[in-house]
């Protein structure tokens, strides 16, 4: 796997050449900074990828916090342990596993931003835990729980058993599926959350703020990564969004946020 380094003010991050979209989505278009992340938080990162959220959001819970990174692909791990050894994290905890509705197994197929577990009779067979005994196992009595979740579709099997948002004051997630994109608000409404979606306008707002902070790193990045942003921010201009959730009426990020926070 070929991989570029970015950089966003002094963070530094290792992606995959053929998917650079992540630096973008997480640290220009800011897809889950919603989230008011804080020190001291513990943050678990269910589909961590290659980091890119992971290292944000270990920055700013800071030494008395920390991140379970939660992520099944070898690839991805690999460049995830490379990217916490270049800003020199020590709050993180990575587990090789899937999300799921069982502590057991399950067969992974794909790779990259799209490995999935949903619905395969066959492929890589990878341990799956449960967003409970996470919580159980790793953030012992903290009540400053925040997820972001991205797991191609396994959200379906995660909120088989919604109880794990008791302990939880904000979570994130990329919903894959109108059936999903249907039924898991209304399960965050049940536990007492108020849900939010990403918009378009969300997106703009969000990418003008965090470019003006670092200009330079973004033009870096541009020229690393054959001009990625501003070939879709014509795209947008034109209706043709790069951001799946904003054009994909199969895709949607939402935010959610305990009532009384």
């Amino acid at each position: 796997m070929q991989t570029v380094k970015l950089t966003y003010g002094k963070i530094e991050l290792m992606v995959n050449k053929n998917e650079p979209f992540l630096y973008y989505a997480t640290f220009i278009a800011d897809e889950y900074g919603k989230l008011e992340i804080k020190e001291g938080d513990v943050v678990i990162d269910a589909g961590a990828n290659i980091g890119d959220f992971t290292v944000k959001s270990a920055k700013l819970v800071g030494s008395k916090g920390k991140i379970i990174a939660i992520e099944p692909d070898q690839n991805n791990v690999e460049i995830l342990k490379a990217n916490l050894d270049l800003n020199q994290l020590k709050n993180v905890s990575i587990l090789q596993m899937a999300l799921s509705d069982s502590n057991g197994e399950a067969f992974i197929q794909g790779e990259g931003v799209s490995a999935s577990i949903i619905g395969n009779k066959s492929g890589l067979k990878v341990n799956t835990i449960t967003l409970n005994k996470i919580i159980d196992e790793y953030c012992g009595k903290n009540q400053n729980i925040v997820i972001k979740m991205d797991i191609e579709g396994g959200e379906e099997l995660v909120f088989k058993d919604p109880t794990f948002l008791l302990r939880v004051r904000e979570i994130a997630m990329e919903l894959h599926g109108k059936q999903n994109i249907m039924d898991i608000p209304s399960k965050l409404t049940d536990y007492g959350f108020s849900v939010y979606d990403f918009s378009i306008h969300d997106q703009i707002k969000n990418s003008i703020k965090n470019f003006v902070r670092h200009p330079l790193s973004v033009i870096k990045a541009e020229f690393k990564t054959n001009f990625i942003a501003t070939k879709g921010a014509f795209k947008t201009i034109f209706g043709h969004n790069p951001i799946p959730s904003i054009n994909n009426s199969d895709l949607k990020i939402i935010y959610a946020v305990r009532k009384e926070h």
